[in-house]
């Protein structure tokens, strides 16, 4: 496994509740699905924004709509 060095990834983010919500999706996933696509939470402030680099809600995230990929160099989940 990746160590995803929580702690300083939780020392970054601002929560709401101090809760994360965490979901792990492995090979990828269809947003647009029938099936899934009411069940997926999406972040209104980054997927309705016009620069999809800037970070629009301020949580340190940019372009975060669907998640973020704490393994990869840039974010490819947005």
């Amino acid at each position: 496994g990746e160590d995803l060095n929580f702690k300083a990834v939780m020392a970054k983010l601002k929560l709401k509740n101090n809760r994360p919500l965490v979901a792990v999706v492995d090979t990828g996933i269809d947003y647009n699905h029938p099936e899934l696509a009411h069940a997926i939470e999406k972040n209104i402030k980054e997927c309705e924004a016009q620069d999809k680099t800037k970070d629009n809600d301020g949580n340190g995230l940019p372009g975060d709509c669907w998640g973020w990929n704490f393994t990869a160099p840039i974010n490819s989940d947005s």
